[in-house]
This record gives structure tokens, sequence and C-alpha cells, in this order.
């Protein structure tokens, strides 16, 4: 399987942005389809190249990370396929991800605590989307 996407988040005092392309296998763990409509369960194991866009705005300081690192991925995915080529999908994943590259601004380098540099990350996702063969 192959899928492209994004997602950004706002807090208080930070806002990231990520782009990411995976790859990997997803073996059927159980297909409940009659006539090629109905509910499918896939395991996912996926590798990751991700871009992830830190900007940190902390008293008066605007400071920006930016990361391409390599992820890798653990999912369920449950599809329910319609009797076309389209699924609505549901995954819970576990991803972890380190740096390959970093770039940080200049602002990032003078006065942003080193304690907030990116060296590696794990995240917890639940996506809802769109699948189609």
């Amino acid at each position: 399987m192959v899928e492209a996407g994004g997602s950004w988040s706002i807090g208080i005092t930070v806002k990231s942005y990520e782009a990411h392309f995976r790859a990997g296998i997803a073996p059927v763990l159980a297909d409940g389809r009659r006539e090629g409509a109905g509910w499918v369960l896939q395991a996912q194991i996926l590798t990751e190249v991700q871009y992830l866009v830190r900007d940190v705005y902390e008293d008066g300081l605007d400071g920006t990370e930016k990361t391409t690192g390599l992820s890798g991925r653990l999912g369920l995915e449950a599809s329910h396929w319609s009797r076309g080529t389209s699924a609505f999908t549901t995954r819970l994943s576990v991803g972890g991800m380190v740096p390959l590259r970093q770039d940080r601004g200049e602002d990032w380098n003078d006065y942003i605590e080193k304690s907030r540099d990116l060296h590696w990350a794990m995240d917890v996702a639940l996506d809802l989307g769109i699948a189609s063969h």
C-alpha cells in the first residue's frame, strides 16, 4: 500500500505542520465482504518519510525548526467497501520518527532551549479516510 497525507496542530505556544509519504504491506486479517461490499480488517507495517515544521512562539520569541525524518508505523485498519471501488476507512496506529535532516532558524538557535530540539518523535494516531483499489 502507498499513501500520502498531512496534518497540522495549533497550541498555545507551538504550531506544527506535517506532510508524509508512506509505503508498506497491509495483510488482510479478516474479510467480511459479500459480492464486493462489506468490512475488511488489515494490519499495516509501513515505512514513512516525514517533513515536519514546528513554530514556537514564547516570551516574544519566534523560532522555527524544519525536520525531514524516517519513520516506522504499525496499525490496524478497518475498511467498509462499497460495491464499487471505494471504501470508508478508520485506522489506529503508532509510529516513531528519527530525524535525517534538520534546519533551525536563527531565533531558534539563539533563544529556544535546546531541550525543545526534536531528537525523535512518537505518536499515536486515529485516521479517517477514503481508500480505493
